[in-house]
């Protein structure tokens, strides 16, 4: 029997990333595997603007994360990193798959929706509802701006990084 342990969308969220992959490959059984799910480079291009509108109501000391520039300094959006990162725990035969879907928009409010189920969530858990409302006001004022062709179109890349015991 083969073990697989999966990791979705949260590795990059561990303090010490390279303890929690030691300890999933301490756990395995013998020819067990890892998955790995992160998302692959330049993944939600098309929301780089709302970044900058959220961090203006998030307080420095609430927001605790790696910021996401350090987060792909260290390669967690490449196979190259992702493998780097496998093989230095002691995983073998480390491959990967991508895989992209395009998300449609089709007005304002479905883009605030959306919003909240990707990993911006968090960040907008963070603000006060006053500030949240403000916030919500700025998003569908500027999605006219980078919608087109009546709609805004997400494209998310996701990078999927296997490896065995």
């Amino acid at each position: 029997m083969i073990l697989l342990t999966l990791c979705g969308i949260s590795i990059f969220f561990f303090p010490q990333y390279d303890i929690a992959l030691s300890e999933a490959l301490r756990v395995l059984k013998p020819e067990g595997q890892i998955g790995i799910t992160t998302f692959y480079q330049k993944s939600h291009d098309e929301l780089r603007w709302v970044g900058p509108l959220i961090q203006k109501y998030i307080s420095p000391k609430k927001e605790e994360r790696k910021s996401e520039k350090n987060m792909l300094d260290l390669g967690f959006d490449t196979p190259e990193g992702m493998k780097k990162m496998l093989v230095k725990a002691g995983f073998r035969d480390v491959y990967h798959e991508i895989e992209e879907k395009q998300f449609t928009c089709r007005d304002a409010e479905e883009l605030w929706e959306f919003l909240w189920s990707i990993y911006t969530q968090n960040a907008l858990e963070q603000i006060s509802p006053t500030d949240l409302t403000e916030l919500e006001k700025e998003v569908k004022r500027n999605y006219t701006k980078y919608s087109h062709d009546n709609a805004f179109y997400i494209t998310v890349r996701m990078l999927f990084t296997f490896g065995k015991k």
